[in-house]
């Protein structure tokens, strides 16, 4: 059967604007969590600007349960296609309702939920748009951390629960490999303080050395 050209447009338009919330939904990701300065870098690889009026952030740690950022926090903030902004956690505005500092020391959970529909659920998989979490190598106890990974899991954002980025104490970054999926701990690498990287390859130099003698 052939279908009418004008029928075809149509029918294709409507599909667009039903995925278009699940597409701005999918576009955002975490691009970078510095730990040292408390930001966060939000990456939008989705072909249209995402206004994230409305969107809130949610973090636990090992310690900690559910804190929130406000409803009206992020507003003015939008992120243009292809583009990152950076967010500063430790801005007055979320200091009060939010688990900082963002550190390597201590088991951490962080999400970003938008408000596409206006009726935005903490519970709903639908709502959740980013999600990491982290924990020391090594741990094994992650507390309170792990509370939001199930909706993370059913939102396809995570691949398990005992699944963290493991951090050691010069990490000072996390930073997501591939800015067009995050689906677990191993898209994202934890990348140590300079001073650090400098140490490491002097000890590798001086390996080598040994080793040719």
């Amino acid at each position: 059967m052939r279908t009418s050209t004008p029928f075809f447009k149509t029918a294709c338009l409507c599909l667009i604007s039903a995925l278009a919330p699940g597409l701005a939904h999918a576009a955002v990701v975490f691009a970078q969590i510095d730990l040292t300065n408390d930001t966060v870098t939000l990456h939008n690889n989705g072909g249209t600007a995402v206004d994230l009026g409305g969107w809130r952030f949610c973090s636990h740690d090992a310690d900690q349960g559910f804190r929130y950022t406000d409803a009206t926090d992020l507003n003015g903030q939008s992120i243009a296609a292809g583009s990152s902004i950076v967010i500063d956690m430790s801005d007055a505005i979320f200091s009060a309702n939010f688990a900082t500092p963002l550190d390597a020391g201590n088991p951490y959970s962080l999400a970003l939920y938008n408000d596409l529909d206006g009726s935005l659920s903490f519970s709903s998989s639908n709502d959740l748009s980013a999600f990491v979490q982290f924990a020391p190598a090594g741990a094994t106890n992650f507390g309170q951390a792990e509370n939001r990974t199930g909706t993370a899991v059913a939102a396809g954002l995570w691949d398990a629960a005992g699944s963290f980025v493991r951090l050691d104490p010069t990490d000072t970054r996390i930073v997501l490999n591939d800015l067009n999926t995050s689906t677990g701990a191993a898209s994202f690498s934890a990348i140590p303080e300079p001073a650090s990287l400098t140490a490491l390859a002097l000890s590798s130099i001086l390996l080598l050395t040994r080793r040719r003698r």
